[in-house]
């Protein structure tokens, strides 16, 4: 699989979750989904993502926001929303892995946060490393075979 396709489909999955909202790309840092209501909780697929390669599969390590607005100043909204984030970001893991062919979840690890945007969200940051097949096959782009020297 390539990183759009994982990236669709994470899309596709989040924006069927039925407390989520918007799906964007790019990091909540950059931009802000607006300040209303209407589109929290969002999930934010950010870039970079790294990528491994092995003989036989690749991995990528991706980074998803999943944030919503608390009130202003209030230290237990904060707390209440963060913990809501990470009970949707637990859903959403589990489902990415029933629902994504050729997808091993390696390693997960979440991280509170309060993003920096002009919409103050809080939530929580996932890192998750997936495994997933090779998306090409290496010799079809080659006018001859190449003997190794």
């Amino acid at each position: 699989m390539t990183i759009q396709e994982l990236v669709t489909r994470f899309r596709e999955i989040s924006l069927n979750h039925k407390e989520i909202k918007s799906f964007h790309v790019g990091n909540s840092w950059d931009m802000s989904a607006s300040k209303s209501s209407d589109i929290y909780p969002a999930v934010w697929c950010e870039f970079p993502v790294l990528s491994e390669y092995t003989m036989k599969d690749k991995s990528y390590t991706f980074s998803l926001d999943i944030l919503a607005l608390a009130k202003a100043d209030n230290t237990e909204d904060e707390l209440n929303i963060t913990s809501q984030c990470e009970v949707i970001a637990d859903e959403l893991l589990q489902v990415f892995k029933l629902k994504i062919a050729n997808l091993a979840l390696i390693n997960m690890s979440g991280l509170s946060v309060k993003a920096i945007n002009a919409d103050m969200a809080v939530g929580v940051r996932i890192d998750m490393k997936v495994t997933t097949n090779r998306a090409c096959e290496p010799l079809n782009n080659f006018i001859e075979t190449m003997d190794r020297l």
